[in-house]
């Protein structure tokens, strides 16, 4: 996925800062190219999501890096699922099968359009469940949030910040990004 110069680099500030450092950029690009189209963005707020999956374009799919780093580019602006498709079809067309690592970036992105529609503005694994937080503490539909928090399903809960935390009770077998999908649609 990248060179010498960048991987000395991410091993000099470390992966955590350099994937935060990437994630601003994307967005300041993002927000540079709306504005030299006059396009108004339809979301204050970009989603952080921290899955634990392999999430990148392997060299064996595509190894040029100009090549690479423009469908990065494409798949950052992705702002809806038709994009989405049409991108995951001109791949297949001109490189091959998606691989899992591949498949699972516009999983992610699946997720990220997911996230604008409902407010969720951080989603964390962690070792036992998974954490929400809404952009500004306000989810899209909070009279569906307040009634799962006062349903007896104790593996949702809501927290005292407002955010909601999904417990494993100690079983993740299923798809990770299947997990994050159906708990997303219980929030709307």
């Amino acid at each position: 996925v990248i060179g010498e110069e960048q991987s000395g680099f991410i091993k000099e500030v470390g992966t955590e800062l350099y994937h935060q450092m990437l994630e601003e950029e994307i967005i300041r690009q993002k927000n540079k190219l709306m504005k030299d189209n006059k396009v108004v963005a339809k979301s204050s707020f970009q989603p952080i999501i921290r899955i634990p999956e392999e999430i990148f374009i392997p060299d064996e799919f595509i190894n040029d890096l100009d090549i690479k780093m423009s469908v990065y580019k494409r798949i950052s602006l992705i702002t809806n699922n038709q994009e989405r498709n049409n991108l995951m079809t001109e791949l297949v067309d001109r490189f091959g099968k998606l691989p899992n690592e591949v498949e699972n970036l516009f999983k992610l992105i699946e997720i990220k359009i997911l996230c604008i529609k409902n407010n969720i503005e951080q989603i964390e694994f962690g070792r036992k469940g998974i954490l929400f937080s809404f952009y500004k503490n306000t989810p899209k539909n909070p009279e569906k949030i307040l009634k799962i928090g006062l349903s007896k399903d104790k593996q949702i809960t809501i927290r005292s910040d407002q955010k909601v935390f999904y417990d494993f009770l100690g079983n993740i077998n299923d798809n990770r990004f299947v997990i994050v999908k159906n708990i997303i649609k219980k929030f709307h």
